[in-house]
């Protein structure tokens, strides 16, 4: 009877160490499970982090394009209305010009007129003073 129940005992202490590695096995089963899940949630986090990183350096070149857009089409038309105000203030000193130019050739045609009208006078005085002499 006795080596009945050191065998029974035996048993329940097999059975009872069987327990306790399946337990144990669970337990280590559960960590790595919860660790494997924690990995993948670091991994996806930082995954999303560089996401995040790249779409916002993205956003910046985008805003810095999109600045320099800006800026060469506000130089353009800076050029654009300068030189429309340059061919503004040349049209204008053209005109000037040309109706100074008028003006002149008006007074030199007057001031020829003039001049013909009086040699003509004193051509007329000659010759009537010539008729009157003879």
């Amino acid at each position: 009877m006795n080596a009945a129940l050191e065998r029974e005992k035996a048993l329940e202490q097999l059975e009872y160490d069987e327990r306790m590695l399946h337990r144990a096995e669970t337990i280590e089963l559960q960590k790595f499970a919860k660790q494997t899940s924690n990995d993948k949630k670091a991994y996806e986090k930082m995954i999303d982090d560089l996401v995040a990183e790249e779409n916002a350096k993205q956003w910046e070149a985008r805003e810095k394009q999109w600045d320099r857009e800006d800026q060469a089409r506000i130089n353009l038309l800076r050029n654009v209305y300068a030189n429309r105000e340059q061919d503004i203030e040349l049209k204008k000193k053209l005109k000037n010009e040309a109706e100074w130019m008028k003006k002149y050739e008006l007074q030199n045609m007057e001031s020829e007129v003039d001049r013909q009208n009086k040699a003509y006078e004193e051509q007329m005085i000659k010759t009537s003073m010539m008729k009157k002499m003879h």
